[in-house]
């Protein structure tokens, strides 16, 4: 007795080839599911860091605006102080501080107008010649070295 053809294909099982193909599909699958997974991660990480440099360029900023930061004449000029950035809002990994310190030139009626010219680096001879007006701009360098700056005007009272 002949055994049945389609009996035999039925009962053969697998072949090394798609065998070798379904490991390497999955394989593929796993890998791309890997590398979407550390590019989350990646970017997750990268837009925290972002999130909290901003967050500590604006609580440095609204601490040099408020009343009780009292303004600095000539702040940052030879013979001068300058402005201290509190040790509260620092964090560790995080470098802020102040970049410049400008003074209005009185150029245009609106200060916020174009900081180019209205605000100049030129110190005032004396803390009576300070126009009250102060261009500061405030810098923060995150643990991987990049560096958000943020400009606040700061007025005498």
């Amino acid at each position: 007795m002949a055994a049945d053809p389609r009996t035999r294909r039925d009962e053969r099982g697998e072949t090394l080839i798609e065998v070798l193909l379904s490991i390497a599909l999955v394989t593929i699958v796993f890998l791309t599911a890997i590398g979407a997974m550390y590019t989350t991660s990646t970017v997750s990480d990268a837009q925290r860091k972002s999130a909290r440099t901003d967050t500590l360029l604006r609580s440095a900023a609204e601490k040099l605006q408020s009343p009780d930061t009292a303004y600095v004449a000539r702040a940052a000029c030879s013979g001068g102080s300058t402005y201290v950035v509190p040790p509260s809002i620092s964090e560790n990994g995080y470098l802020l501080s102040i970049s410049s310190v400008t003074f209005w030139t009185g150029a245009s009626s609106s200060p916020t107008a174009s900081a180019t010219t209205a605000f100049t680096t030129t110190c005032p001879a004396t803390a009576a010649a300070d126009p009250g007006l102060q261009l500061v701009t405030l810098k923060v360098i995150d643990p991987n070295g990049a560096s958000s700056t943020l400009p606040v005007i700061k007025r005498r009272p």
